[in-house]
């Protein structure tokens, strides 16, 4: 069963309000019987007394008012005494009406032996006073004194009896109310030492609970102070102390983890932040020279820039001069097949002039004929005729010559213009590609600024990269720093398990190698006006053999 704090609080107060309740019910029941004994007391024990004391008085004033009587020689003397004596009577007989409800039976009895001798003395004093009214009181003093005697005797006799009888009554009622108001202290002092002693044991038991379970959970907690967690509160009972040393317990429990975890943790941190202090320093070292060879990758950029701008504009140059070409040699291809035409025009007209020499040559022949038929008559006219014969031979030989020649350059015309022919398309495509080359240029040109302000944007990335390394090597050190403060503050506690560890080494910064710089990738053949100078001794190919090589 869980007796916890509270249980003991409520059983205690429920015991002591259980016995203070029954003591104060008894003590309101014996009260209640104590009020009606006192009650009992005043209106009826005491009364009695009360009354039989009036009786008693009454009945000596009537004596002595009798006795008056008798002595009185005043009529006015003795009517007052005989008033005083009826009042008297009147006010026995009152105290009488009063007393007998409230007689017992043994008291009725007596009263009625006091009635019974109070009205044989009234007799006697009837008897006596009529004979002071007849002149004869001292007849009536005798009778007094004999049977009056006798009988007052008797009446004090019940008197005194009956006033005895009321007094005892009234004292074993004022014994009786003394008895139970001894048993209801007495009751009430066992009942109140009852409760003190269950409270005090109940406050005891509940006090020694709490107070040794705080003392241990303050034992705990001075342990915990001074930095040592190996301890652990003794258990015992199941309460809410039990209950609260549990939980130190398992805070304790729970501080020595966290502290382990913090302690590794911490170490964790600080072999993690070197690490990251010198990698921010090879980070650092490496954006640096990346920022570097992005400044020098920036300059060659422009450089080559440069030159694609250069190249653009010679390719533009190359495109017209080619257009140019193609034109010309659409001129000349058209020159060369009218000078195929005129060429053979002549050879024509040569092979005119051939058959002209041939025809001369057979007329010389035949003027030869006529003049040796002659004779001597025809002899000049044959050396005209062989004259005119031999320059028929020469002409004819020249014009043969000459048409020989003719047609060697009307072939070689022909050849020239076939090749002229090839060549047009030939130059018209190298226009085309000079044009290809130029827009490729200038989109080279446009793609190579571009790049380039995309390697000078870099360059500041790199260089922010720079900067941002240095801040996380600065800051990774602070890391480290606050880390080893971290687990020297962890190490103020002391566990079962030693979680103590050399510190982790500080940081140290990487030397910086010196950057180096990237060599130039640019072309040799650039020139210093910029643009490119074309290479043109790669070789001939299979076009070049329609070519002839000629001097200047």
């Amino acid at each position: 069963m869980r007796l916890t704090l509270k249980t003991k609080l409520i059983a205690t107060f429920v015991a002591l309000i259980a016995i203070f309740g029954t003591a104060m019910f008894f003590a309101q029941t014996s009260l209640a019987d104590l009020q009606s004994r006192l009650d009992r007391i005043v209106t009826v024990e005491a009364k009695r007394v009360e009354l039989s004391s009036n009786l008693v008085k009454e009945e000596l004033r009537t004596q002595r008012d009798i006795r008056d009587y008798m002595l009185a020689e005043s009529p006015q003397v003795r009517e007052e005494i005989r008033d005083r004596i009826a009042e008297n009577a009147a006010r026995q007989a009152a105290n009488m009406e009063t007393l007998l409800p409230l007689a017992s039976d043994t008291g009725r009895e007596e009263l009625a032996q006091y009635q019974q001798a109070l009205e044989r003395i009234q007799g006697v004093s009837d008897r006596a006073v009529a004979l002071a009214d007849a002149g004869n009181a001292a007849d009536g003093n005798r009778l007094l004194n004999r049977e009056g005697q006798q009988y007052w005797l008797e009446m004090r006799d019940s008197l005194d009896q009956i006033l005895q009888s009321n007094e005892d009554n009234m004292a074993r009622a004022a014994t009786a109310s003394e008895e139970e108001y001894r048993k209801a202290r007495a009751t009430l002092l066992i009942a109140m030492a009852v409760a003190a002693t269950i409270g005090a044991a109940g406050a005891t038991w509940v006090v020694l609970g709490v107070t040794r379970g705080l003392a241990r959970a303050a034992a705990i907690a001075k342990k915990v102070a001074a930095g040592d967690l190996a301890e652990r509160a003794e258990l015992r009972g199941n309460d809410e102390i039990t209950d609260l040393l549990k939980t130190l317990n398992a805070m304790v429990t729970k501080l020595r983890e966290v502290v382990g975890e913090v302690s590794a943790g911490a170490r964790n941190v600080a072999a993690g932040s070197n690490q990251m202090a010198s990698t921010s320093e090879e980070m650092s070292q490496g954006a640096t020279e990346q920022a570097s060879s992005t400044e020098e990758a920036s300059s060659s950029m422009e450089q080559m820039t440069a030159n694609i701008k250069q190249t653009a504009d010679n390719a533009a140059q190359t495109e017209k001069m080619a257009e140019k070409s193609a034109s010309d040699a659409r001129a000349s291809g058209t020159a060369v097949a009218d000078a195929v035409e005129a060429m053979k025009t002549i050879a024509d007209r040569i092979m005119v002039v051939q058959e002209i020499a041939r025809q001369t040559d057979l007329l010389a022949l035949n003027a030869a004929v006529e003049a040796a038929r002659a004779g001597e008559h025809g002899r000049g006219f044959a050396v005209v005729a062989s004259e005119v014969r031999k320059l028929a031979e020469r002409s004819q030989t020249a014009a043969g010559e000459i048409s020989g020649l003719s047609g060697n350059t009307v072939r070689a015309a022909e050849d020239a213009g076939r090749m002229l022919e090839g060549l047009v398309p030939d130059i018209e495509r190298t226009s085309a590609l000079v044009s290809d080359i130029s827009s490729a240029s200038r989109e080279l040109a446009t793609g190579a600024s571009q790049v380039n302000t995309a390697i000078q944007e870099l360059d500041k990335v790199t260089q922010e990269n720079t900067a941002a390394s240095e801040q996380l090597s600065a800051t990774a050190e602070q890391l480290s720093a606050q880390s080893e403060s971290l687990r020297s503050a962890a190490s103020y506690f002391r566990v079962e398990n030693d979680f103590s560890a050399p510190p982790a080494p500080s940081a140290t910064r990487t030397e910086r190698k010196p950057v180096k710089r990237p060599r130039d990738q640019i072309s040799e053949h650039s020139l210093a006006g910029g643009g490119f100078d074309f290479d043109m001794s790669g070789g001939e190919d299979d076009l070049d053999a329609q070519f002839d090589r000629s001097a200047a």
